[in-house]
Formats: structure tokens, sequence, C-alpha cells
């Protein structure tokens, strides 16, 4: 078998050429996380899933083009390690995404002769492989089709690539070229040939989880070496000598001769959104020349200059590599979209130029990335994430002002709930990203946060927005699909409302913020006292039917349970609601009493978004030394240097950025607030290293698996006692110094609890029991418990009244009367609801007015109950 190596490049030899850097792509392996086990996308997760999708292939930090290979499994990664067949190396992918995209442009090397058209199936020129063949690094892969003997060598630049294939002696030197085999098929595609050694084509795809949109791509590509032969095809018809073909399913094999000794064909590739001559300019701006080591290198050298922004001391081997790989896959996406020209197709389908110096970024998955990646990025690089946020204003401009959700190439597909636009720019902001229009930004964000409409292929901004204005809260619909996760759609709105109050207040809109402040407490009117849990409630007021906490309904992804926690803005009186600290922190032990629950369970599940910040919620609860427990059992049993290491889709870098700052032993809890809740580092010493030059240390000589516990925290000397640190105490080049213990210590970081943000909550919650449904039968009566639960820490005085549907035969006694509600603390009474022999199912209301000492009267969200006239 011949096996290629990939190069003279640094992380090959394992040593570096940078002056002053690591080698720290050594550490990387792209291989982690692979598809390892076929699941189709949207399958439920039962357990702790190892589903990855990343890819294993060429690309540099934040590139437009990803050469990898792609096996017959057709995952959204492209590539699943337990396959032993490659059908191609396309130059487009998502990493981690859970539904396929992109594949675009196969290239597969063969020395099959062309029989039956490619278009028919890749079966008589595919090849089989085996990992001991692969060599997988920053920057290049390397492997050998063993069916073929060729080896195939690849690396990248930020637009274009060169692939080296080697053939054996005495074989035909062939390459096939699809242009219509993308990973969601293709509605038109087209290939060109040029003199004797040019191909250049493009094909249109799209879709992605189902959701509608196209986007079109287009390839050139240049040889070394000149083709003796070659042909189109089209479908199932081949023109030998054709020099152009266009349909749905085209392509070219290109005949490159058979060779007496071993010959390494080299192909300078690379890709445009806009057209061929584009990617033609792409090409030569970034491939110059034909060396494939000098790309090589250059590719490596820049992972490893952006690998050591962080550089980590201490920890095992395998720690290392998962801390390293997690990186690297933090690096990978919002991706460039703009050519080297700074051309770029926009929303609108037209052709835009950018701003000289702020390319247009694309593939920005915001739902899964605002938490985590986005304020990691703009920490590390405060330029590319304001270019990001200009590219989705510049989204935004051209899709009837819309900014989108989960912007793909020029697609607006509406994935996942929310509106995290919103999150992405206050974070990218409050973290350090201040290089694009912030005040533009706020008028846009809260324009649209009033405002619902259409963008392009259907994308709808603020989905059920009007029962969310009116009410303050989603109504769940069974009829809508787009409202059946309305729980989720209005914690998401409650976070995304938060996000704009933070922005607002940074640029001092004062009145903006009391807005959206307001509206951030919107997550109260989901809370239900009875039950403990954020219930999806329907468009009357009543609380749907049914509920059963480990049932999904009215959420995304994730039942009750997971949802539970997703206040992260107002930690503090969600705990005050769940009955003050040790409630919640009792609650949240048994929901961390597995670490592998599925969407339908009481507990945590690593797989998905939902539950990165549930973690860090001890600290809130005044218990930090939980969350330096579990942080630190999640770190070193669900991430592993494994094809499964990571615990779920890795969403474009979400689960990875988490994992980086997890090992860090801090975490940004709260979107859009320069804050970082505190863990415990996993590593005796991490340095960063900052845009500005500015260098923070972080000390843990004790630091290892079993040491999670934190007994002190000094920042430049000066005690901390709160598990909650400034992010400016991390932009200012400090140095932390943590003492770290295998046991707990119950009293460090318990002086002070982290910020929570009650501007415009309601002092308390009202609520009926049984809530929902009350039945009672004709011609007797009910008892109904109706209450009230303080989220303050002073007194309430409450007055109540009930109200009963007029005509329906129903009545209560007493309808009002006052409570005195303390601090945190819950009170209710009990009232009689009767039916008449000729009562008719109807509903009653329950209004509460609560008054602080010093304060206004404040009405609070009223209940509903429907009675069941039996």
């Amino acid at each position: 078998m011949l096996v290629l190596p990939l190069g003279t490049a640094p992380a090959a030899a394992g040593t570096s050429a940078q002056t002053g850097l690591r080698d720290l792509t050594k550490f990387v392996n792209p291989l982690v996380s692979v598809r390892h086990r076929r699941v189709e996308p949207h399958t439920p997760i039962t357990g702790t899933s190892s589903n990855g999708n990343t890819f294993p292939g060429a690309d540099v930090p934040f590139g437009m083009l990803q050469w990898s290979p792609d096996t017959t499994s057709n995952t959204p990664g492209g590539y699943a390690y337990g396959d032993s067949t490659i059908t191609g190396f396309s130059l487009t992918h998502l990493s981690g995404a859970g539904c396929r995209i992109f594949g675009d442009f196969p290239f597969l090397p063969t020395t099959a002769t062309l029989g039956a058209s490619p278009a028919n199936g890749m079966s008589p020129y595919d090849s089989s492989f085996g990992h001991t063949s692969e060599q997988a690094a920053p920057g290049s892969y390397a492997v050998t089709l063993s069916r073929w003997r060729i080896g195939v060598r690849l690396t990248t630049t930020v637009r274009a690539g060169i692939g080296a294939f080697t053939y054996p002696a005495g074989a035909g030197a062939h390459l096939v070229i699809s242009a219509g085999r993308s990973a969601n098929g293709n509605t038109a595609s087209s290939v060109t040939v040029v003199g004797n050694n040019e191909v250049y084509g493009s094909t249109t795809s799209g879709r992605f989880c189902g959701h509608l949109g196209a986007y079109t791509v287009h390839f050139a590509a240049q040889f070394d070496h000149p083709f003796v032969s070659w042909s189109v095809w089209n479908g199932s018809r081949i023109a030998h000598g054709g020099r152009a073909a266009s349909g749905q399913h085209t392509g070219a094999f290109l005949n490159f001769g058979v060779h007496a000794s071993p010959a390494t064909i080299q192909a300078r590739v690379a890709i445009s959104f806009v057209g061929p001559k584009n990617a033609f300019g792409n090409l030569h701006a970034g491939v110059p020349g034909w060396s494939f080591s000098t790309v090589q290198t250059a590719a490596t050298n820049a992972w490893n200059a952006a690998l050591n922004r962080i550089q980590v001391t201490g920890g095992t081997d395998a720690e290392r590599d998962v801390f390293y790989t997690a990186l690297y896959h933090s690096l990978l996406f919002p991706s460039v979209f703009s050519d080297a020209d700074g051309q770029y197709v926009g929303m609108d389908g037209r052709v835009h130029t950018v701003v000289p110096g702020h390319p247009q970024y694309s593939n920005i998955s915001g739902w899964d990335v605002y938490r985590s990646e986005i304020p990691l990025l703009a920490l590390l690089y405060p330029q590319r994430v304001s270019d990001m946020v200009r590219s989705l204003l510049n989204d935004a401009a051209q899709s009837n002002g819309w900014l989108p959700k989960w912007p793909i190439a020029r697609m607006t597909p509406d994935v996942m709930d929310g509106d995290s636009a919103d999150p992405i720019i206050a974070g990218a902001y409050a973290f350090g990203a201040r290089g694009f229009p912030a005040g533009a930004a706020l008028s846009r964000m809260a324009y649209d946060a009033g405002h619902s409409g259409t963008g392009p292929a259907g994308y709808v901004e603020r989905t059920g927005l009007g029962t969310y204005l009116q009410r303050g809260w989603v109504a769940y619909s069974t009829s809508s699909p787009d409202l059946k996760g309305s729980a989720a759609t209005t914690l998401e709105y409650a976070t995304d409302d938060f996000a704009v109050a933070r922005l607002a207040a940074s640029l001092r809109e004062w009145s903006t913020w009391s807005l959206f402040m307001h509206r951030a407490q919107n997550w109260q009117r989901l809370f239900n006292p009875t039950s403990g849990f954020l219930q999806p409630r329907m468009s009357d007021g009543s609380f749907a039917a049914g509920f059963k906490p480990s049932s999904v309904t009215g959420y995304r992804e994730g039942d009750a349970y997971q949802y539970a926690w997703m206040v992260p803005h107002n930690l503090a009186t969600l705990s005050l609601a769940m009955g003050g600290n040790d409630a919640m922190g009792a609650r949240l032990q048994t929901f961390f009493s597995s670490l592998t629950g599925g969407w339908t369970s009481p507990s945590y599940t690593g797989a998905n978004e939902v539950d990165l910040e549930a973690p860090w919620e001890f600290d809130f609860a005044g218990s930090p030394w939980n969350t330096q427990d579990v942080v630190r059992r999640i770190l070193t049993t669900l991430y592993t240097d494994s094809p499964s290491g990571i615990p779920g889709n890795d969403d474009l870098g979400a689960m990875s950025s988490w994992y980086v700052w997890a090992a860090m032993g801090l975490y940004p809890e709260i979107p859009g607030v320069a804050g970082l809740a505190v863990g415990s580092p996993l590593f005796t010493e991490i340095d960063l290293h900052l845009p500005d030059g500015a260098v923070t240390t972080i000390q843990a000589a004790d630091a290892a698996d079993d040491t999670p516990y934190v007994t002190s925290l000094t920042v430049d000397g000066a005690a901390v006692s709160t598990p909650w640190i400034p992010l400016s105490d991390v932009t200012e080049g400090s140095t932390f110094v943590f003492g770290l213990s295998g046991s707990p210590d119950t009293d460090w970081g318990t002086a002070g609890t982290p910020p929570s943000y009650v501007g415009g909550q309601a002092p308390g919650i009202a609520f009926s029991a049984p809530s929902g449904t009350l039945r009672v039968p004709a011609g007797a009566s009910q008892p109904l418990a109706v209450g009230i639960r303080s989220v303050v820490d002073s007194n309430l005085s409450v007055s109540w009244t009930v109200s009963v549907e007029s005509g329906s035969g129903l009545s209560v006694t007493p309808n009002n009367g006052p409570l005195a509600v303390g601090p945190g603390a819950q009170q209710q009474t009990s009232v009689k609801i009767a039916a008449s022999r000729s009562a008719r199912s109807g509903t009653i209301v329950l209004r509460a007015q609560a008054t602080t000492p010093g304060s206004d009267p404040v009405w609070l969200a009223p209940v509903i109950v429907h009675v069941n006239v039996t």
C-alpha cells in the first residue's frame, strides 16, 4: 500500500517555524468527533450522542474552502469514521451540523476507465481506505485510496487549495470531478473544460434541516500536467471530448495518461459564490504557485498562530489533545464568504462589495454559538467578530430588514428558535468586538424585536411575535408547527430581549433599555409555582393541558427539565421562584445525577446547547463547589480524543468552545454581559495572549482531574470570594492564582453571588392549584387554591380577585381578598368553585396586584383555569 507523508509542514514534523510560538498543531486531531455511528439527522437523542459530524479535511481558520473526504454515509460532516469507502473529496463542508448541506464539487482520483456515467453512481470509481493511511492535521489531510493505490494530499488557503494525487506506475491517471453531486442534491450544475489543464463549473443546491433556500457556488481548477483526453457528462449521457455540460447532474472525467513511474498530478482549486471569474481570481490570489509544501506550511503556521492565542501547561497528553482540538474546532466557523476582490452574493441575490478590510462572513449558526463561541471569538479575535456582526447587518439590509437566524452561504433557513442575532451582537460587543456601528445594530435589533415579517425563502422574523407582545408569551398551538416549541421560543425571546437591553445600556439608550428589560422578564409568565416548571401557555392564558415535564411538547430539543434553567440573566429570581437557593441547588443536584440524559429525560444532556449554561448555575445558587464538580466531570468523561469525542453535534464549534471555556475555569453565563462565572481550571497554567498584546495568566499549581474544588482565588494578589469575574480582569493582563483541592470547600465563593438582572420583573407570580383544568360536577362545587409566589426579598401585600365567565352558571366564593406574602415565600388561600345544575364549562380568571414597601402596585400575570363541568 502506498502511504504518502503530509509533507514538510511544522504540524507533521512537530516543530514550529514561527519564532516565539509553541508547536500546538501537534495536539490537534481533526479525526476527533467525526461521525462515529450513523444516525439520521434529527433522530431524538436517547442518551449522550456521539454524532460529532465534524470533518477531518483541510481548512484554515475561518476559511471559505474545506477540502475534505466524503464517505458513503453522506453524513452532515461528509465523513463517518465507521465507513470504509471514500466517494470523493469535496470543497465545502460544515463542521458538526445536525443536517446535511454543501459537499460541493467532489474530486476523486481513480485509475478506472470511464464507463457508466458517474451521475448513475460512484461505485465504479470510489475506493476503500484505511485509517492507518490517514494523516489529518490542521490545514492538511492525506490518505491512500487502497483500491487504486493512489496517494492523496490536500491543503488549503482561505478561498483556495492545492491537491497532490500520486498515481501508481503503469496505471491510468484519471480524475472525476462531479459538479452535480452535492450533499442535498442539485437543481442545476455545469462544467466547462478549458484547454488541456483547466476546468470550471457551478452548482445550485440548498435546503437545510428541511427549510427552503438555495445557493449557487462556482469552482475553478488548474492542473500542473496537461490532460490527454477528457469527457463531460450530463446525467447518463457522456460526451467524449466534450467541452461543456449543463444540467442537474454534470461533471468531467480527465485523463492524464499512463506514466512509467509513479506520477504526482497537482491541482489548484478555488471556489466563489459570485462566479467562475471570481473563482479563478481566488485561485490566483490564494495559491499563486505550485509548491504544495509552501501552501501547507502557511496553513500550518496560520493554525499555530491561532492556537497560540491560548497556551496551556500541565494536564495529561489526552487533555491537551482534547483542548487544542476543541480550540481548533472553535476557529473553523463562521467562515469568510466574500472573495479576494471583496465581492459576495447577498441575501437579495445581488453582487455586493465589502468595505475594504472588512470581509463578509456566513455560516453563522446563531442558536448554537451565541452562548459560548461568540464570546470566545470576540475575546480572541475582536476585529473578525466585528466583521461577523457587520455581515449580519449586511444580511438584514439585503433581506427586508430582518436579521438572519442561521445564515448559510446566502441562505437564511428558519432553523431553531429565537432571534439569536441579538445575543450574538450584544455578546460580541460585551466581549470586546467594537468595530461595528453599534447604534445602527441596536436600532435594527429593537425594530426587529417589535415587528414580524418575511425574508428570503419564507424566513419569518420572530415567529409568534403577536401573542408575545400582547401577553408576554408565544402561544402554544398544535395546529402550527412553528408554535409547537412555544415555551422554548418564549425563553429565547426573553434572552434576546435582555441582549437588546444590555446593548442599549452600553449605549445609554435608557428608554430602549427599560422596554426590553421588562420584556426580558417574560419568563415569569411561563413559570408555574404549582409544578415548579416553565410551561407552555395557550393564547387564552391557560397552561397547555396534559403537562408532563419529560415531554418535548412546547420545547425544542429538550423537555421541561432542561428548559427549567434557561433564565441565565435572572437566576436569583428563578431561585426564589423555585423556593430559594437550597431548593434550586437540590433540583440541580438531581438534574446532574446523570450526565447522559436525552431530550425526554429528567437529567442533563451534554449533547445539546440548551444545557450548556446549567452546570454554572450552582454558582448562582450559593454552592459553587457543585459547579466545580459537575463541570470537571463533564470535561473528563464526555469529551475525549476519540472519533466520538464530542458529546453531540459540535454545531460549528458550539460544544467545543464550551469545553475551551470550561477547561479555563471560566464561562460567559449571561449573554451580553461582560463577566464570567467561575469553575476551576483543568491545567496548571493557561496563558491567554490577547490581540492588544496583553497576557492573562491563570495558574493552578494543584490542577488535576481529581482536584476540581476551589479553596482560594486571587487576581493580581487580591482575594476573590465570589464565583464571578468581571471581564476586565481577563482583558487587562491579570494573573489569576487558584488554590485547588480534592475535597469541596463550602466556604469559598459564598461571600457573594454573581449578578442577576431584576429590572422590569414582577415581584410575584400568581398561581392556582390545580392549574390548567378543574373538574366540577353539575350541581356541586370543588375547592381551588389561589396563591402568590414571592420572587423578591421583601414583603408583598397582595389583593386578588377571581372572576367567572358570564352566563356560565359558575360562581366563586370568596371572589376576592388579601394575601400577605413574606420575602421569597408562598401563600395561598382556598376558594369554592360551584356549578349550577345547568352550568356549562367555562373559565375563571385570577388577577392579582402586588405591592412592595414604597412601591406602586404591580399587576401580576393573570391565571386562567378551565372549569370542566361534568
